[in-house]
């Protein structure tokens, strides 16, 4: 048991790094978005894409659907995990605030 708290633990730690990272990322992204007036640009060895994807169908809005088994057309099932803590998040986020100030 002490082994998979030991584990679960440190894949929490990173997960919390990498949304900590994906934040950050983010707002370096918005302003590259500014500073190419949304445009696809290039800047000296990188290219800054544009890429506009369409909507997903809202399924649920297409009346003769409702008459149709979808489940015959609908891919496997994919199996994912997702850790949560019970009482680290706010610790933790707190030592990456104050990573992020030195």
């Amino acid at each position: 048991m002490e082994k998979l708290v030991e584990v679960a633990s440190e894949l929490y730690n990173l997960q919390m790094l990498i949304t900590a990272y994906k934040e950050k990322a983010d707002k370096f992204k918005g302003s590259l978005v500014k500073l190419s007036d949304g445009q696809t640009k290039e800047y000296g060895d990188f290219k800054f894409l544009r890429i506009i994807s369409a909507g997903s169908v809202d399924y649920s809005k297409i009346e003769f659907l409702k008459t149709i088994d979808l489940d015959k057309y609908r891919r496997p099932s994919r199996e994912s995990w997702k850790l949560v803590s019970l009482h680290e998040k706010n610790k933790f986020m707190r030592k990456v605030e104050n990573d992020k100030k030195m």
